[in-house]
């Protein structure tokens, strides 16, 4: 490793964009192990759901207070 000022501006930029993929690398595999523990949740919560959710539902319409 050379320090910044002994670096030609190529060498800098090629630099710059080697860590700035590296860092896009490493957001996508976050964000994608992200997405994985959500999906993962909602599957169990909705697994949870159906199992202790009733069959049918009373929906009522209120209008200016009445029914």
């Amino acid at each position: 490793m050379m320090p910044k000022i002994q670096a030609s501006p190529k060498h800098i930029e090629t630099y710059l964009n080697q860590e700035r993929s590296k860092r896009q690398e490493m957001q996508q595999k976050f964000l994608e192990q992200c997405h994985k523990f959500q999906e993962a949740e909602e599957r169990k919560h909705n697994s949870r759901t159906k199992k202790s959710a009733p069959l049918c539902c009373e929906v009522k319409i209120i209008c200016d207070g009445k029914r």
